[in-house]
């Protein structure tokens, strides 16, 4: 009886022994497969963080694009609106040297030996 006893008890210490052998390459194992995890998750957010840094500088790029554009159509507005009150200018003066021109010729025509 303590034979089997003893032989009962290296039977269970020779499995707990397997046992804790076979638990120990799961953990390793298990260890193994989650660092390549971590380091794809580690990899996949810089991508993403690269990836949103891109995105923001063309969105920025493309935002002062568009100030620029507005930026470079009020100017041509502007310029425009300057043409047009030269051009009112220049009227405003052709018809001020007509009427000009028109008064003389009139004042000539009263007093012909008036030069």
């Amino acid at each position: 009886m303590i034979q089997q006893l003893q032989k009962a008890s290296l039977n269970a210490v020779d499995a707990i022994a397997i046992h804790a052998d076979k638990l120990a390459s799961f953990m390793h194992l298990s260890n193994t497969r989650f660092d390549k995890f971590t380091k794809l998750i580690e990899t996949r957010q810089q991508e993403f963080s690269t990836l949103v840094s891109q995105y923001r500088q063309q969105f920025s790029d493309t935002q002062t694009a568009q100030i620029l554009l507005a930026q470079a159509l009020n100017r041509m507005v502007d310029f425009t609106l300057n043409l047009e009150h030269i051009n009112s200018f220049e009227q405003a003066i052709l018809f001020f040297i007509a009427r000009l021109s028109d008064a003389r010729n009139r004042s000539r025509l009263r007093h012909p030996g008036d030069t």
